[in-house]
């Protein structure tokens, strides 16, 4: 029988072996679909929604049209899931700004919401920004049965939620390096920033501060360079706020990340890949 200390050690070499991707500028939808499946994303879904809606449990049923329409419609009647989708994706898009070398994560995320606050929830125009959103549509598709089949799969033993979030990771990767696609199963009707367009005016006129114009790649570099970083908390230990209570310091180089002691910035310059990725302002 394995002992404690020995699947604490399996856990940790799992862990090590883990590459996360980092999608390129204006990514496909498979690349995106991995994003969603990393573990630091495993809450990012709508299976409490869909549960309250059907009545099953999460891979119990195979999606089909008629699930996939009653899906988006009960999601979006709701102004409280309407601003909670958006929410998310700014959360999930500052995140990946901390990490300081997923910009291009953070961009794809930001590139996804923009259509989804030009205006008020509640507002025709949201509710169809946001049914017409890939993300959307992707985290409905992770709450049904992909028909992906059995797969060998590495189970992180001891690490709750976020273990399964590993788990599901190391899957879908296995499963898209084998058959070069989404699961079997999928509905997607969106592609990838679908609606931007619309929301950049379409007469070169900017109509927010985020609205973007021209190609995808070019759109989606330009939208990384204006990303308004938030330095909300310490990129070595998350923390909030310096032991002695007061603010996060900033990198006076790059004012790109934050910490909370100047231990941990010698720590994220030293060996944690800051001295590479830091550019003057």
């Amino acid at each position: 029988m394995t002992n404690d200390r020995t699947r604490k050690e399996i856990a940790e070499n799992v862990l090590f072996q883990i590459h996360l991707p980092q999608p390129a500028p204006a990514p496909g939808i498979d690349t995106l679909w991995l994003v969603l499946n990393r573990p630091e994303h495993y809450f990012f879904h709508v299976s409490s929604d869909l549960h309250e809606l059907f009545g099953f449990e999460c891979n119990e049923v195979v999606i089909n049209q008629e699930y996939f329409e009653k899906s988006l419609d009960y999601i979006l009647e709701d102004e409280y899931r309407q601003e909670r989708l958006p929410a998310m994706l700014y959360h999930a898009a500052n995140w990946h700004m901390l990490e300081g070398s997923e910009e291009e994560v953070a961009a794809c995320l930001l590139w996804e919401r923009q259509p989804m606050v030009l205006n008020p929830v509640g507002r025709p125009e949201t509710v169809d920004a946001m049914r017409k959103s890939v993300v959307l549509q992707l985290v409905i598709n992770k709450f049904f049965d992909g028909q992906t089949g059995d797969l060998f799969i590495c189970t992180v033993p001891g690490m709750d939620k976020y273990g399964q979030g590993i788990t599901n990771f190391l899957f879908y990767t296995q499963h898209l390096s084998i058959t070069g696609r989404l699961p079997p199963a999928f509905i997607v009707t969106a592609s990838i920033a679908e609606g931007v367009d619309a929301a950049s005016g379409g007469n070169g006129e900017n109509n927010s501060a985020d609205s973007v114009d021209g190609n995808a790649s070019t759109n989606l570099e330009r939208t990384m360079r204006k990303l308004t970083i938030k330095k909300s908390s310490c990129a070595v230990c998350g923390a909030t706020r310096s032991p002695n209570g007061t603010r996060l310091s900033v990198c006076s180089r790059c004012e790109s990340v934050a910490y909370c002691c100047a231990e941990h910035q010698k720590i994220h310059w030293k060996s944690g890949g800051h001295k590479q990725q830091c550019t003057l302002k």
